[in-house]
């Protein structure tokens, strides 16, 4: 009777520990709208560009969403996670949001099989550094191989990019999306490079 009692109180106890445990919540970044500041140029017969997988630093490649906490510090929230792959959703939005400033068919969907193209963009987030209160600073490079040019398809410029984005506020919904608001600046900024190759 006492074991009976006991397995009892234990299954009790492990239940009522499960139950308090806080819910995940997910997160996925958005394709913003073209500011009126942009300048767009229409790309038309060169054929669309493919965006190659996103790279990102290690302390970010994880479920959980990162924050920079100070100077040498991160914080890691458990249970506020992306709703996939951050790369991929990198890799994504960049598409649509180049597609938006450089119209359609300047930019190849990556979730499609690859059509002829007119070269390939390789994207590489250095600091992608939201803070809870403080500003969050992005910094990118990217480089741009036309096809056919060079005996590897041949990189025709290098290019770096840094921008520091005003937070919409302090909880993770604002956070996220000041992130979208400053991948937005990198695109502007690719869609610009780009349109100086034509």
């Amino acid at each position: 009777m006492n074991i009976r009692l006991h397995s009892c109180l234990a299954l009790l106890l492990t239940m009522t520990a499960c139950s308090g445990s806080p819910d995940n919540r997910y997160y996925t970044l958005s394709v913003e709208s073209v500011p009126t500041s942009t300048v767009t140029a229409i790309r038309t017969g060169r054929g669309a560009y493919a965006i190659d997988a996103v790279v990102i630093p290690d302390v970010l490649d994880r479920p959980q969403i990162v924050l920079r906490s100070g100077a040498n510090a991160v914080e890691v929230l458990d249970y506020d996670r992306w709703a996939g792959s951050l790369p991929d959703q990198l890799q994504r939005v960049f598409a649509a949001d180049l597609s938006a400033r450089l119209g359609v068919g300047a930019i190849a969907d990556p979730g499609l099989p690859s059509a002829p193209q007119a070269g390939r963009i390789a994207i590489s987030i250095l600091a992608f550094s939201p803070e809870r209160h403080g500003e969050s600073v992005i910094e990118a490079s990217w480089a741009i191989s036309e096809k056919g040019s060079g005996p590897a398809g041949g990189i025709t410029k290098t290019h770096r990019a840094r921008h520091i984005a005003a937070n919409k506020g302090s909880d993770v919904p604002a956070l996220v999306a000041t992130m979208s608001d400053a991948v937005a600046m990198i695109a502007d900024d690719i869609a610009m490079s780009l349109a100086s190759e034509d």
